[in-house]
């Protein structure tokens, strides 16, 4: 690599990472409760028709499927967990 790229790259902020499987992963509050928000949740999950993996009062968690030469395979797992007003999604390729 060429001197003046080195230094340019020297002066770049390291905000993102690489590894085998993506991940993404965010907080935000929200005003509602978990009596309301995961039934919410739970009905986007079914409208984008993915499979519901795992549901308590205050996380769910489901799998996305895609198909491909009609071999069917889950591709993404997304997990949100609500505790007093702070939401955390993660969502991840698998």
């Amino acid at each position: 690599m060429e001197e003046s790229l080195k230094t340019h790259e020297k002066t770049i902020d390291k905000k993102h990472s690489f590894g085998w499987t993506p991940k993404f992963e965010q907080e935000f509050r929200t005003n509602l409760n978990e009596k309301v928000f995961i039934p919410i949740v739970e009905e986007t999950f079914k409208k984008l028709n993915w499979d519901l993996v795992y549901k308590n009062d205050k996380s769910i968690e489901a799998k996305r499927k895609e198909s491909s030469f009609g071999i069917e395979k889950w591709t993404e797992i997304i997990s949100i967990n609500f505790s007093h007003g702070k939401v955390s999604i993660k969502s991840e390729s698998l």
